[in-house]
């Protein structure tokens, strides 16, 4: 089983991709183990989380890429209004959850609390399926 210590910088990009399958929350963590889809199992002890998209192996006819999945988030557009924007931050900031911003939107983890704080405050919100990368250190309580 291959130990796998940080991503590879330099590979061979006509070979095949075989996807490794992880969720955010195994994606945060420095030690671990899993299997790639063609079953070949791979040990993990690295000195940064790897990320979607990063190569971590090449075999020899293949390369190893991470794919993180989908899970069930809330997108809220930015409002363009200098209050209602301020009055989102303010809301956000303090359920003290993680979230990502990208493209003039916020997304963060479907929960239910969540989206009642949204409905409470009148923020329209939209539910899907998408790849959740919050910085890491938004997934830590710091004061």
């Amino acid at each position: 089983m291959p130990l796998i210590e940080k991503v590879l910088e330099e590979f061979d990009e006509s070979l095949e991709i075989i996807p490794l399958k992880v969720d955010r929350h195994l994606l945060q963590k420095r030690r671990w183990r899993k299997s790639a889809e063609d079953g070949e199992d791979f040990a993990f002890a690295l000195d940064a989380p790897l990320k979607q998209g990063d190569i971590f192996w090449q075999g020899d006819q293949v390369l190893y890429r991470i794919t993180q999945e989908h899970e069930s988030v809330l997108e809220v557009e930015i409002p363009r209004d200098r209050t209602e924007a301020v009055k989102l931050g303010w809301l956000l900031g303090n359920m003290h959850q993680p979230i990502e911003v990208r493209e003039g939107k916020v997304y963060m983890v479907n929960e239910l609390t969540i989206r009642q704080k949204l409905q409470g405050a009148e923020i329209r919100y939209l539910e899907k399926k998408d790849i959740f990368c919050p910085p890491a250190h938004s997934g830590h309580h710091h004061h």
